[in-house]
Order: C-alpha cells, then sequence, then structure tokens
C-alpha cells in the first residue's frame, strides 16, 4: 500500500460503501485513515438537549449533543473540514447558555458545508436560529454550499431565508413562516448589493402553502425582492383541495424557467371543484408530474379529466408526464370503480396534433411496504392497475408513448 499513489488509494477507498469495511480501513496504515475518514466524517448530526431520552444520557443512535459535538471537533480540529453534511435538531427550548457558545464556535469551525438542514420544532413561538443569526449567515456564505432545508421552523430570519435562497441551489421547506425584518437586519434585506446573484435551481414546498408559509411566499415573489427564482428549473409544490391559490402563485412566478414540475395533488378522498389544478401558461415545462393519494378508493377524481384535457394549452411543449397513484394497505381487493378515458388521448388522438413533442406518458403505482402487501398481493395489483389504467388512454395503444411502472415507499427515519 505505501507504495501506491496516494491518488489511487483515494480512488480505490472511495468506491467503499460500508462502515465498517471503512473502519477497517483506517487501522491498516497511516496513509488509509484521512482517506477513510473524509467518508465516515462526511455527514454530522447535532441536536439540542430537551428530551427524555437526552435527559437520561441516552440520545439517538448516530446523534451528537451540541456539546460532545464541540467537544469531538476541539480535540481533532482536522476533521472539520471532512464534514460536509450537516443536520442540526432544536426540540423547542432556547438554546441554554452550556448550548450557544459551543454550536457557535461549531458553525465557525465547518468551512466545506455542502447540505445544510435545520429542523425546528412547531411548539417553539420563535426561530432558533435567531440568536446565532451571524453563524448561520457565515454558512450559507461558503462557497460549498449546495442544499438547504428548513423544517418547521416559525418566524425565520427574513435575511436568512433570503441569503439561502441566493446562496444555495436546492431549496427545501416545510412548514416554516418568516418573521418581521429587525432593526439590525434592514440593511441586510433592503440592499441586495449584500447578495450574490441567485443560483437556485430546484425549490420545494414540501406539505401546505396555506398559514404562516404565505410570508414566505410574500418574501420570494414579491416584486421589490432579488430575482430569486430566475435560475429554476425544478419546482416541487402540494396542490391539495381548498389550497391551490398558493401553489398557483409560486407556479405563475417561475412560469418562464420551470422545467420539470411535480404536484402532489393531495388527498383524493376529499372533496374539490371539478375545474381542475387551472395552472398558468408553462412554456418552458418539459416534464410534469402528479402524485395523486387514492387511499382505498380506486377511482380517479373527476378533476383530474379537467386538468389533463387543459395539458395543450397550460403546457403545449410538454415532453413527459407522469401519473402516480398512491394506495394504501391491499388487505382489501377493490375493484377500479370507473373506466372513463382521457378525452386527449381517446380514439380520435387529439395528443398528436395538440402536444406534438410528447414523447412519454408514465402511470406509476405507488404501494407501502409493509407484510400487509407482500409481492404476490402487489403483482396482483399492478396488473389490474395496468388493465385498468390501459383503458383510459386508447389513443396511445402501439405508439410506445404509454408505459407503466409501479414502486415501493419506504418509511424514511427522522
Amino acid at each position: 500500500m505505501i507504495s501506491l499513489p496516494q491518488e489511487l488509494i483515494e480512488a480505490i477507498v472511495g468506491l467503499v460503501d460500508d462502515l465498517d469495511a471503512l473502519k477497517a480501513c483506517s487501522l491498516v496504515c497511516m496513509s488509509l485513515v484521512p482517506v477513510a475518514q473524509r467518508i465516515l466524517l462526511r455527514s454530522l448530526t447535532i441536536q439540542q438537549v430537551g428530551s427524555g431520552r437526552w435527559r437520561s444520557g441516552q440520545g439517538p443512535r448516530g446523534v451528537l449533543s451540541i456539546q460532545r459535538a464541540h467537544a469531538f471537533l476541539q480535540a481533532s480540529p482536522n476533521i472539520s473540514s471532512y464534514i460536509r453534511h450537516l443536520k442540526i435538531r432544536f426540540t423547542g427550548p432556547p438554546l441554554s447558555i452550556g448550548e450557544e457558545g459551543p454550536l457557535e464556535s461549531i458553525l465557525s469551525a465547518l468551512t466545506s458545508i455542502e447540505d445544510l438542514v435545520i429542523c425546528g420544532s412547531i411548539s417553539a413561538p420563535h426561530s432558533p436560529i435567531t440568536s446565532l443569526l451571524p453563524g448561520f449567515l457565515a454558512v450559507l456564505q461558503l462557497p460549498t454550499i449546495e442544499r438547504v432545508c428548513l423544517l418547521n421552523i416559525r418566524a425565520i430570519s427574513s435575511s436568512f431565508l433570503s441569503l439561502a435562497m441566493a446562496s444555495a441551489r436546492i431549496v427545501l421547506m416545510q412548514n416554516i413562516s418568516v418573521a418581521p425584518v429587525l432593526a439590525d437586519e434592514q440593511d441586510f434585506v433592503g440592499h441586495k448589493g449584500h447578495l450574490p446573484t441567485a443560483r437556485l435551481e430546484h425549490l420545494i414546498f414540501q406539505g401546505s402553502l396555506t398559514h404562516g408559509m404565505s410570508s414566505v411566499l410574500d418574501l420570494i415573489v414579491d416584486s421589490d425582492a432579488p430575482q430569486y427564482l430566475h435560475r429554476v428549473h425544478t419546482l416541487e409544490v402540494a396542490m391539495p383541495p381548498g389550497g391551490q391559490a398558493p401553489a398557483r402563485r409560486i407556479i405563475a412566478a417561475a412560469a418562464t424557467t420551470v422545467e420539470h414540475l411535480l404536484i402532489d395533488y393531495g388527498d383524493c378522498y376529499r372533496s374539490r371543484s371539478n375545474n381542475g389544478l387551472q395552472l398558468p401558461l408553462l412554456p418552458a415545462l418539459r416534464y410534469i408530474e402528479l402524485i395523486l393519494f387514492l387511499g382505498w378508493v380506486r377511482r380517479l377524481p373527476q378533476d383530474l379529466y379537467s386538468t389533463v384535457a387543459a395539458f395543450p394549452d397550460v403546457i403545449p411543449n410538454v415532453r413527459r408526464i407522469c401519473l402516480v397513484f398512491v394506495l394504501d394497505s391491499l388487505e382489501q381487493q377493490v375493484p377500479w370503480q370507473d373506466s372513463g378515458m382521457f378525452a386527449l388521448f381517446d380514439h380520435r388522438c387529439g395528443w398528436r396534433s395538440q402536444l406534438p413533442r410528447l414523447r412519454r406518458l408514465e402511470c406509476c403505482l405507488e404501494l407501502s411496504l409493509s407484510e400487509s402487501n407482500p409481492e404476490t398481493v402487489q403483482d396482483a395489483a399492478f396488473a389490474e392497475f395496468v388493465a385498468s389504467t390501459e383503458a383510459r388512454f386508447p389513443g396511445l395503444r402501439g405508439t410506445g408513448i404509454l408505459s407503466f411502472s409501479r414502486r415501493v415507499m419506504l418509511e424514511e427515519e427522522g
């Protein structure tokens, strides 16, 4: 190993994705230690002490308390440059005196962060970011930053969100709101020169855009704000029954640039109008994906038909359409109850002239992974899904455009 060039050693070890194997590599010889450490220590998850498990001295596996993470980096300062992914969990109460200083020190020590995830608590009345705003702003100004995820944070700093939208290529938000601009933020927010040219390309809104999220939309689409959306090509939003207006607002703001649009159609159990999604004209759109939660129902919502019928008017240049149907447990074998056809894709083949660039229409069945959904049951459900859905698109038979797929939902760990 000693005679091999270090670049070759790094390339070989970089192919190892097993943690135990990487730990073993770090014990072989000194030349393997930094290589293995760069991979083993790419991610750091720290959490504010607040839950019962922490008070008993037993934190979640793979998660360090703020004090412990601080001590770890103080003892091995060279490791800070290895960390690319930082996740911080705030549990609700304000940071203690013993946590605020160490966390500020951690933020200043990490100079290679690519992925920043901040999880707050919906029960907390104030943003945990406020007291450490300079440290968080410094992280967002790192040249390495690529993705920022903000979850369950109330009254987030306007300057922080502004810089996140300008600095990162990917921004994900769920259940956050923006605080009024503070006196010491006026210059930062009001003077566009403080913000770099927006790099944002992929914007994700998870969950509903109602309630507090309206303040976020105000910041993003305000005519006086920097052009955060001028480079956005991928947009993911939810348009549930009764909550479509905010989503339409953000879609309209990115209408001239967005090429890939993912819409969470919401729970199809709930009633909505039959007017469809009423999307604005999206001339640049090439790929649209609609996710529909059907649950136990085996019937498509009526407004889906009007939504698809409007595609030539709102997405005339689309090349790929994906319809994802999400089902609950398959314990009860429920037959598909309607056999309606999409007029655009009936025997008259209107799609040929109205959507001339269409190359793929995919219908995907999404199932949950559970004991009640063994593979044999999934196979039967998928076969029935294909037979029922294929009849809705008679104008696509024999074209090679219509395809079917299935995928399994895996439960995400916190």
